[in-house]
């Protein structure tokens, strides 16, 4: 348990009832699986999921995903969270090396309490899908608030 320090002016503070850290394999649908992913606990460069840390009600999700040999050309991609969201508190960005093209802006976008959708902006401004890609990898910071 973590609580704040009670002798601090003018801070209060509660103490946590959740703390826990590990990995989970997300669910996607509308995109081809990815073959593997990479996150910052385990040591070794190819593992089962993505990386998350929990305290208190606050969840953040990190790490990559690879598509090795399948193309998520034309998806808008849908990624399971490990906890439930409240709603509309998904925020988070995504970086890419080589999913579509470098012009678009690849973002998230608040889909449902147990899930993600992730889009791209297109020169319009408008919502799209992934550009044209055979291979590639997405980086993932997402932070939300659970119950």
């Amino acid at each position: 348990r973590v609580s704040a320090n009670s002798n601090l002016a003018g801070m209060t503070g509660e103490v946590l009832n959740h703390y826990e850290m590990g990995t989970y394999v997300p669910t996607w649908s509308g995109a081809t699986t990815p073959s593997h992913y990479r996150n910052g606990i385990d040591s070794g460069t190819n593992t089962n999921g993505l990386s998350y840390v929990r305290i208190g009600n606050q969840v953040t999700v990190t790490g990559t995903a690879f598509w090795t040999g399948a193309s998520i050309n034309n998806a808008r991609p849908y990624m399971s969270l490990p906890f439930q969201a409240r709603i509309y508190s998904v925020s988070g960005t995504i970086a890419n090396y080589s999913l579509g093209v470098t012009s678009e802006i690849h973002y998230l976008n608040y889909d449902s309490t147990t899930s993600i959708n992730m889009l791209v902006q297109n020169n319009s401004g408008l919502h799209s899908a992934f550009g044209d890609n055979t291979n590639g990898e997405m980086y993932f910071n997402i932070t939300y608030m659970t119950y």
